[in-house]
């Protein structure tokens, strides 16, 4: 499972809209020694090709995060 803050996910969603994408591979990256676990987004253009979108990485929270 990837966490990550629904603010950047709707901005990754608005982008998408704005651009007119109508479909989008989303894929779950590993975290590794050199980068965090995120989420990359995959466009289809609708004529064979993709578009790559940026990554939005995985955040960790507490499930007490509003009380601190």
């Amino acid at each position: 499972m990837i966490t990550v803050k629904v603010p950047e996910l709707l901005k990754m969603a608005q982008q998408l809209f704005e651009d007119r994408i109508e479909y989008v591979g989303i894929e779950e990256s590993a975290a590794d020694e050199e980068f965090p676990k995120s989420l990359s987004f995959s466009a289809y253009d609708g004529s064979g090709g993709g578009i790559d979108y940026e990554e939005i990485e995985h955040v960790e929270i507490f499930a007490d995060y509003k009380l601190q």
